[in-house]
Order: structure tokens, then C-alpha cells, then sequence
């Protein structure tokens, strides 16, 4: 509010401080000085780089584009950045929930008690989440235990070979070792949280147990997109190479 004011009181200083000179030439380098210093930010913002006006991560226009056209147009999206799917993919959208969830289990806010009450199409994990993805998530995710039917379809072969050689000792003790060492260099772990979504999908490359959306048609990265369909259910919007992507 006070800047013109000051602005004002400056100009009036400067050229009381101006009359104290007799030279004219001083005078007017001293003005064309201070017409110089004045203009110059103006002067460096028209002439800097044209800068983009998109901030990525995470918004990416194309990205939301492309990804909500997997999802029919009367279909919902599960997002972390839902704001962007409904305005750049003109798809409605919810915010995620504050965790997956198990299936078969069920609370006030996770994914399947949404999915009960409208079946999400998509979901949608942009930077805002994984740039979540740090060691402590990772050793979150890895000291939980949780449901690989992998791992116990090992166990269950690796028991039945045992049974059906009983009597072969160097064979059980062969089984015994094999068994300690893919228990250590078995990569497996479980959580509910997203982060924890996210790391089982990077690590495992299957979602977990129960979940509806098993297909990633665009990839896992740099950003997630599970669907059930590998094609999109719209036509896409095609976009230029010539875009402004940073």
C-alpha cells in the first residue's frame, strides 16, 4: 500500500539531490542511470527464456489425458491427484484413501470399502506418492508380513518333496538349506498403507492379493496406473511433440 508513496518521496530526493549539481552532463547521466536501474527488471523478464507453464512433477496434462482414457466416461478414478484427472481427463474422480486395505477385511476409509460402494475403474499414483518411497517405507513394508502365495506354494513343495524322501538324509538336509536360504533372499513384505501398495507392485510386479485392478497398461513408472483393461476405453487426445513438456 505504501510503495507509490515511497516511490514518490524517492523521485522528489532524487531531484533535490540533482539541483546540488551545476554540470548538466551529471545531471543527465545520473538520470539516465536511474532509468536504467528502474527498467532493467522489466527489461530482463521480457527478454529471459519463455519459461514452461507446467510443473511437473506433477501435473503433466498429457499424463492425466492418457491415463483417464482407460476409464469409460461414466467411470470413477481412485487418484492422488484427483483435481487433475477430473479437469485434464474429464473423468470424475476421488481422492485416495487413507490406506488400500486387506481383502476380506474392511474399514471407514480404505479402497474396497469405496469399491463396495461405487467400483472405482482406475487408480491412479502420481509423484505425490511415490516420491514417498524411502527406506523407512521400505523397511516398514518389508518387516510386515502378509499373504504370498508364492512363498507358500514353495513351502508346500519344498515339504512334499521332504515327505515323499523321508528316509534320504542327505536329501533333508539338502532341503533344509534351500529352505534357510530362500528365507533369507526372499524378497516379501505387506502393509497397508500406500506406500506399502506401491513398493509390493515395484518389487513383486503383481498387486496384491483380492485387488480388483490388475493391470498396468502404461507402465510402473514414472507414474502407476491400474486398470482392468490393457486398452483405453476412449479415444486419446493426441499429443503434439511440439508440447511443452518440461
Amino acid at each position: 500500500m505504501a510503495a507509490p508513496l515511497v516511490f514518490i518521496f524517492g523521485i522528489s530526493l532524487l531531484f533535490n539531490l540533482l539541483d546540488q549539481f551545476t554540470a548538466v552532463a551529471v545531471r543527465y547521466g545520473i538520470l539516465a542511470g536511474f532509468l536504467v536501474l528502474t527498467c532493467a527488471p522489466l527489461v530482463l523478464t521480457f527478454a529471459a527464456p519463455r519459461s514452461s507453464p507446467i510443473s511437473y512433477p506433477p501435473y503433466y496434462p498429457p499424463y492425466a489425458q492418457a491415463r483417464a482414457a482407460y476409464v469409460p466416461d461414466d467411470g470413477w478414478m481412485m487418484s492422488d491427484m484427483p483435481w487433475a484427472i477430473a479437469w485434464y481427463g474429464d473423468r470424475k474422480a476421488v481422492w485416495l484413501s487413507l490406506k488400500h486395505g486387506a481383502a476380506g477385511t474392511r474399514s471407514h476409509n480404505d479402497f474396497y470399502s469405496l469399491h463396495e460402494l461405487k467400483p472405482i475403474k482406475g487408480v491412479h499414483l502420481t509423484d505425490l506418492t511415490m516420491g514417498k518411497l524411502d527406506a523407512e517405507a521400505l523397511a516398514t513394508w518389508r518387516r510386515t508380513e502378509g499373504a504370498d502365495s508364492d512363498w507358500e506354494a514353495f513351502r508346500v513343495r519344498l515339504r512334499s518333496v521332504g515327505e515323499a524322501n523321508n528316509e534320504n538324509k542327505s536329501l533333508i538336509d539338502s532341503l533344509k538349506e534351500i529352505y534357510v536360504l530362500a528365507e533369507k533372499h526372499w524378497v516379501r513384505g505387506a502393509g497397508e498403507d500406500w506406500e506399502s501398495f506401491v513398493l509390493g507392485i515395484l518389487v513383486t510386479r503383481e498387486v496384491p492379493t483380492g485387488f480388483p485392478l490388475k493391470i498396468a497398461p502404461e507402465g510402473l513408472m514414472p507414474e502407476i496406473l491400474l486398470t482392468d483393461s490393457e486398452h483405453p476405453a476412449t479415444k486419446r487426445i493426441k499429443v503434439s511433440e511440439q508440447a511443452d513438456r518440461p
